[in-house]
């Protein structure tokens, strides 16, 4: 069963809120459109369930690369967590042996989906 939990960006105050910082100063979600770190451009992305080689967790917005793929923003379309239009999932998208990182995300590093 996959763990349901999000992070924010707050394009304002250039933050990411994680999980544990929203729980533990108690934000509800639904609070970030008021507060003007935040503002109606905050961004949401939600945890897929998955962490990369080194353990870290992937969230939409990360940036992900392994040796065979280059970087590739993390989407959610059609139900389904994407990198290189290939689904991420326990197989790392089918290709065993594929070890995704985590190298950043696209908002506080944009530049690394030009790579």
């Amino acid at each position: 069963m996959r763990e349901i939990k999000f992070r924010v960006w707050g394009p304002n105050s250039k933050h990411m809120w994680t999980w544990e910082e929203l729980l533990v100063h108690s934000i509800p979600i639904n609070w970030l459109s008021n507060d003007p770190n935040f503002g109606s451009e905050r961004v949401i992305m939600q945890f897929t369930g998955l962490h990369d080689k080194n353990g870290v967790e992937i969230y939409e917005g990360d940036v992900v690369e392994s040796q065979n793929f280059s970087a590739s923003e993390v989407l959610f379309e059609d139900g389904v967590f994407l990198a290189l239009d290939t689904p991420l999932n326990q197989d790392w998208g089918g290709c065993p042996g594929n070890e995704w990182e985590v190298i950043g995300n696209i908002y506080e590093n944009p530049e690394l989906i030009n790579v």
